[in-house]
């Protein structure tokens, strides 16, 4: 029983202080919180932050809350981290960037690779995702680094694969499959690598290796329509029309299993129009 008062007058005080705030912060006055030591402004900043959750994201006290968290504690890194998830889901990207940036200033082993993620995937910017996750690597010498659940390697090949470096984007994509293999085998690597990897060989002219890795993508993944696609292109590229017919047909039977996200759209996504302007181009006449 004495637990429980102690917790309802804890959110009293938090509730009162956060009213207070709104209110100060209305006409403008000064941080209320002065005359707390340092440490006291950081464990209160956790309990702000820890307690937003209980209200509604993006209401009025859920980010009065994190709004008192952050001006609490302005240098702790995951407290900005979260709040540049928060700014990024709104699509505030500028925001979202201030806040990132600076927990990658405040503890850059943590966040680098969340940032370089966000600068391949979302903001296309590939040289500065490449900056981003190389400078990761080299403050984890040893290390198998993952950015947001994705290997780095890999995805400084793909990065290096949109700038047109296909010979750097291939080392990179080797190394990552060489890590996967090494350590669990060669079916958990992302069977996208070799789609990716192909497409950079056939760039660079190397047809043939672009057809092992098409066809290597299908023993892992008999059920991916993209391999087929790009295996069609390379039998089209050898002057094998039927055989590249029958693959673009297979393709659009497996139209239901094109990989996208919700997100953003994927590197050299495939689209049902594709395939349907390959068929239209090449299956003409064709049972």
């Amino acid at each position: 029983m004495k637990y429980l008062i102690s917790c309802c007058l804890l959110l009293l005080v938090i509730l009162g202080l956060t009213i207070c705030l709104k209110r100060a912060e209305a006409v403008k006055k000064e941080d209320p919180f002065t005359t707390l030591s340092l440490e006291d402004r950081q464990k209160l900043a956790v309990v702000y932050h820890d307690s937003a959750k209980y209200f509604r994201q993006g209401g009025e006290m859920n980010e009065a809350f994190r709004d008192t968290a952050i001006m609490l504690d302005a240098n702790n890194a995951e407290i900005l981290f979260e709040e540049s998830v928060w700014k990024l889901k709104t699509g505030n990207y500028v925001e979202q960037m201030k806040y990132l940036n600076k927990a990658v200033e405040l503890s850059p082993i943590d966040h680098l690779g969340y940032r370089g993620h966000f600068k391949l995937v979302l903001l296309r910017d590939y040289r500065g995702a490449i900056r981003d996750l190389e400078r990761l690597d080299s403050l984890t010498p040893g290390v198998v680094d993952y950015a947001w659940a994705e290997h780095a390697r890999y995805q400084i090949g793909l990065a290096k694969k949109q700038l047109g470096d296909y010979e750097g984007a291939i080392v990179e994509i080797d190394r990552y499959i060489a890590d996967i293999t090494a350590e669990q085998g060669e079916d958990w690597a992302d069977v996208y690598a070799f789609m990716y990897r192909g497409i950079c060989n056939r760039e660079l002219g190397n047809k043939e290796e672009a057809m092992k890795d098409m066809e290597k993508m299908i023993h892992y993944c008999e059920s991916c329509p993209e391999a087929y696609y790009w295996k069609g292109i390379l039998l089209v590229d050898r002057g094998e029309q039927t055989a590249a017919c029958r693959m673009f047909q297979k393709a659009w039977d497996l139209r239901g299993q094109i990989k996208t996200d919700a997100y953003h759209e994927l590197f050299d996504e495939l689209h049902k129009d594709d395939i349907n302007k390959k068929i239209d181009q090449y299956c003409v006449g064709m049972d």
